[in-house]
């Protein structure tokens, strides 16, 4: 968040938009920050960070593949392969929780 420049330039970006990285950033942090804070949360809470986090992950996933189609660097199919394990375990999380009901 902080130099986004150099960091995805090592990363194989060449071109950055610096206010978009930082906003990535800035969510990254949100969500994950939320996360620890409500580690301890109600059952009711929990189930709505999970749909956050699912929605999240699935639309991440669709701008990732969006990028790979256009030539993004190949860190890209790294991310996509993260957000991918991201979404198939918040999912299957989700549905441990929704047979606890």
């Amino acid at each position: 968040m902080l130099i986004p420049e150099i960091f995805l330039g090592d990363l194989g970006w060449s071109r950055i938009d610096p206010i978009t990285a930082r906003l990535v950033g800035a969510a990254l942090i949100g969500i994950g920050g939320v996360s620890l804070l409500e580690n301890n949360a109600s059952k009711e809470s929990y189930h709505s960070l999970l749909t956050l986090k699912l929605i999240w992950s699935l639309a991440a996933i669709l701008a990732l593949v969006l990028s790979i189609l256009k030539g993004a660097p190949f860190m890209v199919w790294i991310l996509l392969g993260v957000f991918v394990l991201f979404f198939l375990l918040w999912g299957y999380y989700m549905r441990v929780l929704l047979k606890g009901k």
